[in-house]
């Protein structure tokens, strides 16, 4: 799997799943980003059923640190898209947290195995 999907990942599926030929994906695939992009533009937000909402936010003006010179610098304002997941989504298994590594789990852990080898701290 690649470590990003891109649009030329759906462009090739699509046709895959269903009767599209690769310039008809090619077109909606292109036709769905500008739409989206004239309305996140215009400052609406986009619903999308089962998936979330994307919005526009502001983020503040910030402090921040230069990492190749370690100089304090000034991270100007900007506007960013947010995804906001919707409740079916956050409840899919793929989206959920995994506690594995929380930290009573990890506590337990270690007292569990600590106890098998005789190693009680």
């Amino acid at each position: 799997m690649p470590s990003a999907y891109t649009k030329s990942h759906f462009i090739r599926e699509i046709p895959q799943a269903n009767s599209l030929s690769r310039e008809k994906s090619t077109e909606t695939i292109n036709t769905l980003l500008e739409i989206i992009k004239r309305t996140l533009e215009s400052g609406e937000d986009v619903l999308i059923f089962g998936f979330g909402k994307l919005c526009i936010k502001d983020k503040k003006e910030r402090l921040g640190r230069n990492s190749a010179t370690e100089d304090d610098m000034m991270i100007r304002s900007r506007k960013v898209v947010m995804i906001k997941y919707s409740g079916k989504f956050r409840d899919n298994r793929l989206y959920q947290y995994d506690d594995s590594h929380s930290r009573t789990n990890i506590i337990n852990h270690r007292m569990s195995r600590d106890s098998k080898v005789g190693n009680l701290h």
